[in-house]
């Protein structure tokens, strides 16, 4: 069983800035984690310098009342099969190809969004100048 192609859907992107105010800007890229949606780390956007650009990404699997990088059925939260971590990665890295050049892109991730933070710099370590990430605590 093959792994459909994903996109992004460039209507759930929050920009910080116009896109009349992107170009020669360094682009902050942040992922949020499971079941959350792209407002989550946007709130952030306030703490950058006014330079940086954020645009805060809508992963592309409806999970749990917001949304997934990695569907849950078939790929533990924490452990998703490599087919599926790829082609969120690869979604990814399409977007990015359709967005102005940057002097220089960022990763920033929370819990699923991290794990992609790692994924996305494996996959095309020279496309970013850096990435952060950190994991939730889930309780029962």
């Amino acid at each position: 069983m093959s792994t459909p192609r994903l996109e992004l859907d460039p209507e759930h992107v929050l920009w910080s800035a116009p896109e009349s105010q992107r170009a020669d800007r360094p682009l902050l890229v942040a992922m949020h984690g499971w079941s959350y949606d792209e407002t989550h780390l946007f709130a952030f956007a306030d703490l950058l310098r006014d330079e940086v650009v954020m645009a805060s990404v809508r992963a592309p699997y409806a999970e749990a009342g917001g949304y997934a990088w990695f569907p849950s059925r078939g790929n533990p939260i924490g452990d998703p099969q490599p087919k599926v971590a790829n082609a969120a990665a690869r979604c990814v890295l399409d977007w990015l190809d359709t967005t102005p050049p940057a002097p220089s892109i960022g990763l920033l991730g929370f819990s699923q969004g991290g794990a992609m933070v790692l994924q996305l710099m494996r996959q095309a370590p020279e496309r970013f100048a850096y990435g952060g990430s950190t994991c939730g605590v889930h309780r029962g």
